[in-house]
C-alpha cells in the first residue's frame, strides 16, 4: 500500500514545506476585482467520457464519467488566486484540519476584501 506525507495533527504546516507557488506573488500586481471575459478562458474538452464507455451505465448518478483536461480559467486568473490564498491572513485565520484532510482552507474568500478574484468568481459563476 502506498503512503502519504501528512501535516501534524496540530494543522501547522511542517518547517520543511516549501509551497510550490512562492509567497512573493501575493504583493505582485495588488488586489484585482473579478472580470469574467479577462479571467475565464473556458474551452470545451476535447472528449467526455460517459459512464456507458466506462462500461458502468447503470452506476452513479450521472451519465457523465469523467473529461479530458480543459483550460477554465485565464493564467492571469491562476496567479492572481494563487497570490490571494497564499496570503499570511487565509493561512492564520481559515487553515483546518482533520483526520480526513490535514491541509483546507475555508472560508476565505468571503471574509477577507483582499481576494476579489477567488470571491467573484465563487459569486458569478457558480451561484
Amino acid at each position: 500500500m502506498a503512503s502519504a506525507a501528512v501535516f501534524p495533527s496540530s494543522g501547522r504546516m511542517p518547517s520543511t514545506f516549501e509551497p510550490i507557488v512562492q509567497k512573493d506573488l501575493s504583493a505582485k500586481g495588488g488586489s484585482v476585482a473579478f472580470n469574467p471575459e479577462k479571467h475565464l478562458a473556458f474551452t470545451p474538452p476535447s472528449k467526455v467520457h460517459t459512464m456507458k464507455d466506462l462500461k458502468l451505465e447503470d452506476i452513479g448518478v450521472s451519465p457523465i464519467a469523467v473529461s479530458e483536461p480543459f483550460p477554465l480559467f485565464s493564467t492571469e486568473a491562476i496567479h492572481q488566486m494563487r497570490a490571494e490564498i497564499f496570503n499570511d491572513k487565509v493561512w492564520e485565520n481559515c487553515q483546518y484540519s482533520s483526520d480526513l484532510a490535514q491541509c483546507q482552507l475555508r472560508g476565505f474568500a468571503p471574509k477577507y476584501a483582499i481576494l476579489p478574484v477567488t470571491h467573484g468568481l465563487l459569486t458569478k459563476c457558480f451561484s
